[in-house]
């Protein structure tokens, strides 16, 4: 029965078996123009751990910043203004692991400086090593 099927069928179902992570013995096939069918040219096994799909594993607590519900964070524009109280340039922020605020600052030397500031107070968490 395979042998019969069209070339662009068995190349879909195979991508769809990869698609949806089956893992199972795989044959490459060429089109016959004379018989219009497919034989097989390069028998394969695919490994059903190289067809399981990546999955993100959930992460545990973050190691210096305090979980705290998004709803008492800080604003951008609040960092902002807190950072220049203190003698710092904003020129990037981001949010790390929902958990803190990862800030990129210039300082009034102009050297760039990398921060990472507790969401509700912005108090200086750690600086990230060189």
């Amino acid at each position: 029965m395979l042998s019969r099927l069209p070339w662009t069928t068995l190349r879909m179902s195979a991508l769809l078996g990869l698609l949806a992570g089956i893992g199972g013995f795989i044959v490459l096939r060429t089109m016959n123009p004379e018989e219009k069918t497919a034989r097989p040219i390069l028998p394969g096994v695919l490994s059903p751990r190289m067809a399981t799909p990546a999955v993100v594993a959930p992460t545990g607590p973050h190691p210096f910043c305090p979980a705290q519900p998004r709803t008492s964070w800080l604003s951008v524009v609040e960092v902002e203004l807190i950072l220049k109280q203190r003698g710092f340039d904003l020129v990037q922020i981001r949010m790390v692991d929902d958990k803190c605020y990862a800030v990129s600052t210039r300082d009034r030397a102009g050297q760039i400086r990398d921060f990472f500031l507790h969401p509700v107070t912005a108090e200086f968490i750690r600086q990230p090593s060189p």
